[in-house]
């Protein structure tokens, strides 16, 4: 088909994936290896929020997340997270191969930032105050 796969061992970046949408038989051999992936303990809770059970992923960033936090991924852009459904989206090997590379325990030790000790910040929804 043409396309190009990374190195074996490569980290995987926006730039790396391929971009092409998956026929029939991949996308089913695919759901069998996402659904494999999202069972496991460290991608049973969504990686930006304590929310169980993700159902979307980030597939250039390798992180499984809930569907709200797949809008905010979404608003950030294609060039910082791209977004695919678990159930919905028939997934390539490369996106696939990136998901087994990193996973929400691989992905938070390598980006989530050391914050201050204690619980984190409550955030209001309501108006803003001056």
């Amino acid at each position: 088909q043409g396309r190009q796969r990374p190195p074996p061992g490569a980290i995987a970046g926006p730039m790396s994936l391929s971009a092409y949408k998956a026929g029939p038989e991949e996308g089913a051999r695919n759901r069998q290896r996402i659904e494999a992936l999202a069972k496991l303990p460290e991608n049973g809770v969504c990686a930006d929020c304590p929310l169980l059970g993700p159902r979307w992923i980030s597939i250039n960033l390798g992180a499984f997340i809930c569907l709200p936090c797949s809008g905010i991924h979404r608003n950030l852009g294609v060039h910082v997270s791209k977004v695919r459904s678990v159930s919905m989206d028939a997934l390539n090997d490369d996106w696939v191969d990136n998901m087994e590379r990193w996973g929400n325990a691989r992905v938070n030790a390598e980006w989530q930032g050391a914050g201050p000790p204690g619980p984190p910040p409550r955030y209001s929804t309501g108006p803003a105050r001056r």
